[in-house]
């Protein structure tokens, strides 16, 4: 199921990324999206594209808190990170030195 709706989401990724780089610029780079020629008048145009934009937003992010919620790890028991204790980590003994000096013979 997570897999499904995980296509889903990618392709949704795709067309919100297309929509938002066709849609008419109002600063110095232009317009990406096509001229005066085209069959839409651009008023209508642009709130199309507004509205497509809007609309593939909200499933993208629909589909994205689907995929959280589904993929969350499994816990057995309700409790908070809180209330655990604390791991301390074990100092590492010192090597045993023997009791009688070794005598070189």
């Amino acid at each position: 199921m997570s897999t499904v709706i995980l296509v889903i989401d990618v392709i949704l990724a795709v067309i919100l990324v297309a929509l938002v780089l066709v849609q008419r610029s109002d600063g110095a780079l232009g317009s990406i999206g096509g001229g005066a020629s085209s069959m839409m008048t651009t008023r209508a145009k642009g709130n199309f594209l507004t509205k497509a934009t809007a609309i593939v937003a909200a499933l993208f992010m629909i589909c994205s808190v689907c995929l959280a919620i589904l993929n969350k790890p499994a816990q057995p028991d309700n409790k908070s990170i809180l209330d655990t204790p604390a791991q301390t980590e074990k100092t590492p003994e010192a090597p045993k030195t023997p009791s009688a000096p070794i005598s070189a013979e």
